[in-house]
């Protein structure tokens, strides 16, 4: 469905985050020389894949790239206490992470990094063998009643609920959609994908995203793009 939008709209604007923008030909391409990487490191279908990104344009790359490999995300915020992401590390037997440079030596011990801002290659479509079936993403709760669970999703599901959801909205291409969800929130699925499946802009809320005043000077009187 993005890539679908990609030949319509490859102009617009697709990810907008401060003063940086992708068009969705710009954030096709980069997500595509990714996954060609995680494909030749040997990523196939349901292989768990951690990405661990500071809120960015560089972080809606990776799980676009992430997915087009064939991968299953599962998001890991920086910000989390070292013990909280080698959990989900572990439990997810994951072996590789998407990330930056500057964070690539955190917590990964063995694991393999892949550093979306190194990365060059071919922007061509990879081929990745994936059906309905097949996980698109891993999202953990929060613990607060125990050890955090990982919540499994499918391909499938998660392809039929998000056009459902754009219809409800009403998302055009003239639509900007506010993405303040921690990318580890399933309601970041709606503010992200709704916006990238009907040719909109998603705006990436950055850090402190959740106060009311941070919300309050991100959200302008209804704009609509030029």
């Amino acid at each position: 469905m993005f890539e679908t939008q990609v030949a319509l709209t490859p102009d617009a604007c697709a990810v907008a985050f401060e003063n940086e923008t992708l068009t969705y030909a710009e954030l096709n391409a980069r997500a595509n020389q990714i996954a060609h990487i995680l494909i030749k490191l040997g990523i196939a279908a349901d292989d768990r894949i951690a990405i661990c990104l500071e809120r960015s344009t560089a972080m809606i790359v990776a799980l676009m790239a992430v997915l087009k490999s064939g991968g299953a995300y599962v998001p890991l915020d920086p910000e989390y206490p070292s013990d909280r992401l080698e959990f989900i590390m572990g439990d997810t037997a994951m072996s590789m992470i998407v990330t930056v440079d500057a964070l690539s030596n955190r917590i990964y011990g063995g694991r393999t990094a892949v550093c979306v801002d190194l990365i060059k290659g071919t922007g061509q479509k990879p081929s990745a063998c994936v059906t309905h079936s097949n996980l698109a993403y891993i999202f953990y709760t929060s613990g607060s009643t125990g050890q955090p669970k990982g919540v499994v999703v499918q391909r499938g599901p998660m392809s039929r609920h998000l056009p459902v959801i754009a219809q409800a909205y009403g998302m055009t291409p003239r639509d900007r959609f506010l993405l303040a969800a921690a990318y580890g929130f399933d309601l970041a699925l709606e503010q992200l994908f709704t916006a990238l499946i009907s040719g909109g802009c998603s705006v990436v809320q950055g850090e402190g995203g959740w106060q009311p005043e941070a919300l309050l000077r991100s959200i302008r009187p209804a704009r609509r793009l030029r």
